[in-house]
């Protein structure tokens, strides 16, 4: 590729290949899918490289303002002997608990990994399953745990993880995934600070705050890495028509 964009000069010596080479990275950012015109906006972005990292140190420092309310909030709603049941949503089916479930026994294994604290694993796993006042099937977490790395989550972590899957589907249905935009995971976060549950206490009395921390952070990031997935795929099934009465008329017309 870098040859043929040199024209006559085959063979470009060390200064002309890292040229060309720029410029192609360059052209395939600038370079919208399936047109060869650019809207003025996507040259600014790349012209003015030092704003977008000003706006990038913005949204972090919002984030961050965010995460210690809602941490706050919660860790002010947090009491030992909470109801197990309490702020659980009755309406959720079997398949969707098990999914619940598993996701919280996932983010309990990351936890315990990165904090290595055993009264903290103690808050996030659960000990004794048969008296537990939440039941569930229990089949995912045992089909899937090849290693023996996988946890079945406690009541509290499994009812952080539930009303956090709560705030997110709320967001969703009250702006549909089509309207997915940067702002959504700040949405979703806001949403999170104006009701808080009553759980009991996650991780110990040492390390709660950085544990309640990193669950509600990699809850969010992840579950936001599956919603943009879910856009991209509504993206590509909007298009497939397109591409496909295209490919139909390219076909009819060698015929």
């Amino acid at each position: 590729m870098v040859r043929n964009r040199g024209g006559c000069n085959d063979h470009p010596d060390p200064t002309a290949f890292l040229l060309i080479f720029r410029l192609m990275c360059v052209y395939s950012l600038i370079r919208p899918t399936g047109s060869n015109v650019t809207g003025e906006e996507l040259f600014e972005s790349l012209l003015k490289g030092c704003d977008t990292s000003s706006i990038s140190d913005d949204r972090l420092e919002r984030w961050k303002s965010l995460r210690r309310r809602i941490t706050t909030s919660i860790e002010e709603n947090c009491y030992s002997g909470a109801d197990s049941m309490e702020n659980v949503n009755p309406n959720i089916s079997e398949e969707d608990q098990d999914l619940l479930e598993f996701f919280g026994g996932y983010i309990a294994m990351k936890a315990i990994s990165r904090q290595r604290c055993e009264s903290c694993t103690e808050t996030l796993i659960k000990q004794n399953r048969d008296n537990d006042a939440i039941t569930f099937s229990g089949s995912l977490i045992d089909m899937r745990n090849y290693h023996d790395v996988l946890h079945y989550p406690s009541n509290a972590l499994y009812r952080l993880v539930s009303w956090l899957e709560d705030r997110v589907q709320d967001e969703i249905w009250r702006g549909n995934v089509s309207t997915l935009n940067p702002d959504t995971f700040f949405n979703i976060a806001e949403q999170l600070t104006s009701s808080t549950p009553h759980i009991d206490f996650i991780g110990c009395s040492e390390h709660r705050s950085d544990v309640l921390t990193y669950v509600i952070q990699f809850f969010l990031i992840l579950r936001m890495q599956f919603l943009c997935k879910d856009f991209n795929n509504l993206i590509k099934n909007k298009c497939k028509p397109h591409e496909l009465r295209k490919m139909g008329k390219l076909i009819q017309g060698n015929a």
